[in-house]
């Protein structure tokens, strides 16, 4: 439980950062993901981080249990997948691309945002 609640701070706070972060400066990360998806070592690199710390989080906190814990195993098997795409560069360029529009970008702002807060809430207030 300890470590639940050390990455429930961890990972809300990120993601409420990084959600916020997205959500004020929409036009910006639209062309901001364009660049990275044309940038196939960036992309390759940051695939790599994204495997590697979705198979640390799942490795130390593979939690499945109808509990909130379960969020942050979900959150490191999604790292996980995404991070499995360094197998195809091209195809995962494509899916960053997927993410250049503005009405996705909202999407996704509001979804990091929303689950941070949850665990901002958890970790922090609960």
């Amino acid at each position: 439980m300890v470590l639940s609640l050390f990455l429930a701070k961890l990972l809300g706070v990120l993601l409420v950062v990084k959600g916020i972060t997205v959500l004020a400066n929409l036009k910006y990360f639209a062309r901001l993901v364009q660049e990275f998806a044309r940038n196939e070592a960036l992309l390759v690199i940051a695939l790599g981080h994204e495997l590697a710390i979705g198979l640390l989080l799942i490795l130390t906190h593979n939690v499945w249990v109808k509990d909130w814990p379960v969020v942050i195993t979900l959150i490191g098997w999604a790292m996980v997948l995404k991070g499995i795409m360094i197998i195809s560069p091209k195809s995962a360029a494509i899916h960053v691309r997927w993410w250049a529009d503005e009405n996705r970008l909202t999407v996704g702002g509001i979804v990091a945002t929303a689950v941070g807060a949850f665990l901002v809430y958890i970790g922090f207030i609960q």
